[in-house]
């Protein structure tokens, strides 16, 4: 190699080296700045916020869910009561026509 041929090699590099701690320096600077804007957006705060939000709709959720459940459990047996009046109401009213029937039965009042 020549003399020429080395320098303009060593020239290169230079030049080189600098074009790219140029980009080094743009590239922290790019990410310096979005990471204020990450920061600025408070995306991690927002993101616990609406976390947070989802945990207590769940919760609520679970709530009135158990809530239906008793109150199903309640017509249930509402409706088994009411079968059960109706029955004791037939019942005494058979009653009460076999007594008029015989002629003797006397009904003893609830």
């Amino acid at each position: 190699m020549t003399a020429e041929r080395t320098l303009e090699n060593q020239l290169d590099l230079s030049s080189q080296l600098q074009s790219l701690q140029n980009d080094i320096e743009d590239k922290k600077a790019r990410l310096t700045k979005t990471k204020t804007e990450i920061a600025a957006a408070q995306y991690e705060s927002k993101l616990n916020e609406k976390t947070a939000k989802g945990k207590r709709l769940e919760e609520a959720r679970e709530e009135l869910n158990t809530e239906i459940r008793i109150l199903s459990l309640q017509a249930d047996a509402r409706a088994k009561l009411n079968l059960a009046r109706g029955d004791i109401k037939n019942k005494k009213g058979e009653i009460s026509n076999a007594c008029v029937y015989y002629d003797s039965c006397v009904l003893e009042a609830p």
